[in-house]
């Protein structure tokens, strides 16, 4: 006598659409159904190999809550071992001390097995009316064990995959935490430094209004250009930092950016100029006249970029050409590109020189300077004022940086213009003034200057 094996194949259909719980709570009741016994049931090996717990199980039409019991004096130790184990009838006098087959006639056990044959747990049939065997019996319970197995190595390798994706969250979290602590380290180191730093500079300043020799001069001379130049970087590692902790958000306001190119322009074209450079300065015509954006903030970022291509250039020129585009309302997408005639960057270095401290190759600390900070706190702030930078360049071929901000809205003059007032040549009537610093060399040095 055989099983039905198309309805033992409908029922797989039927069960093995199912994953989890659900699945395992349908294969027990199924089978039970299947092979018309009251009692089917899942059980799972423990952490003690003497101990199982059930996954699933029915019993008498209802399925019940599971339980944990020990192997030993049961027919499932047995069961573990031979794979598949059967006790057709009066399974209760072979096993006299398990209270769960005290009513039991017959048993049938199927080892269920992983890929590498190690025991995973039972399929388990009891009832109380002796079963006669039929040939394709283990063959069928062989299946639905494969599949159970198959269930639960997918359940672990997901169980797995949480705890790996929640262990790497809670990596990600303790390194943002690091790096944000590091930042507000920085931020606050840089101003302790930097404080200090304008005392030494006030008070050189000061020197260099008394009368003194070529060489005392001289060396005041060296001291306000190194402290300007130690300033420079701590500025820059107190921006840096700032953005990186987010501590650091962007002024807009209304700004006349003609005026804002001109000047530096004037700024730098004598920097160009002194290295035998032409400095060009080209604006595409009708640009409006008042933007809001945070007019600061973009005067740092080019004059670093305008700053790197004059030191990066020997011979030929450096340009800042600006362009835009109208777009659709009250907003223009904003073009700055700038070109030089320079030394060029190696492709395969191009994406390096945006972070922080690195340079490219070629472009030796001992010959040009700096920090390699410039270039990343730019890029930094473009994006923050939703912008982007492209980049052409090839060895000895110079390049050609790309600045594009999306959107930045035309505004009305609002402000008032104060360009004609003469400030240096303005006299101001006679009054107190309060200095309020918690540092007393930097209130000594405020009194000295006025």
């Amino acid at each position: 006598m055989n099983l039905d094996e198309q309805q033992a194949l409908l029922l797989m259909q039927e069960v093995f659409a199912h994953t989890g719980q659900d699945f395992f709570n349908l294969i027990v009741e199924r089978l039970a159904e299947f092979f018309q016994v009251e009692t089917c049931l899942i059980s799972l090996r423990g952490e003690k190999d003497s101990i199982v717990s059930t996954l699933a199980m029915y019993s008498h039409g209802h399925l019940l809550d599971n339980i944990e019991y020990s192997l030993k004096g049961t027919p499932c130790e047995e069961a573990f071992e031979k794979r598949f184990t059967i006790y057709p009838k009066d399974v209760y006098k072979s096993f006299p001390d398990d209270d769960f087959l005290c009513s039991a006639q017959s048993y049938l056990g199927h080892c269920i097995r992983n890929v590498e044959d190690s025991s995973l747990g039972l399929l388990i049939l009891v009832s109380s009316k002796p079963y006669q065997l039929c040939s394709n019996t283990e063959a069928v319970l062989r299946l639905f064990s494969q599949r159970i197995a198959s269930e639960l190595e997918r359940i672990q390798n997901l169980h797995e995959l949480k705890l790996l994706t929640s262990e790497l969250h809670a990596a990600k979290i303790q390194a943002e935490e690091a790096s944000r602590l590091k930042s507000v380290f920085l931020a606050n180191m840089s101003h302790e430094i930097r404080s200090p730093m304008n005392v030494v500079l006030g008070f050189s300043e000061l020197l260099q209004r008394q009368s003194l020799n070529e060489k005392s001069a001289s060396y005041v001379q060296n001291i306000c250009d190194s402290g300007n130049s130690l300033l420079g970087i701590i500025n820059d590692i107190l921006d840096l930092s700032k953005i990186e902790a987010g501590k650091l958000g962007l002024q807009k306001s209304e700004a006349v950016l003609k005026k804002s190119l001109v000047d530096i322009a004037k700024m730098l074209s004598q920097s160009a100029h002194d290295k035998g450079l032409d400095f060009y300065l080209d604006v595409t015509p009708g640009l409006p006249e008042y933007l809001l954006l945070d007019e600061p903030r973009l005067r740092q970022i080019l004059v670093n970029f305008l700053g790197n291509a004059i030191k990066f250039t020997h011979t030929g020129y450096v340009k800042l050409k600006i362009y835009w585009h109208k777009l659709t309302g009250n907003a223009i997408k904003l073009v700055f590109e700038i070109q030089d005639t320079g030394i060029g960057i190696p492709e395969d270095q191009q994406k390096k020189i945006f972070a922080p401290f690195e340079q490219a190759s070629g472009q030796y600390h001992s010959e040009y300077g700096g920090t390699g900070l410039g270039l990343a706190i730019s890029l930094r702030l473009l994006e923050m004022m939703d912008g982007h930078v492209e980049l052409e360049s090839a060895v000895n071929s110079g390049s050609t940086f790309k600045l594009t901000l999306e959107s930045v809205e035309i505004t009305q003059k609002t402000c008032q213009d104060n360009t004609g007032v003469d400030l240096l040549n303005t006299r101001f009537q006679k009054a107190k003034i309060l200095i309020v610093d918690d540092i007393e060399l930097n209130r000594v040095t405020a009194a000295a200057v006025i």
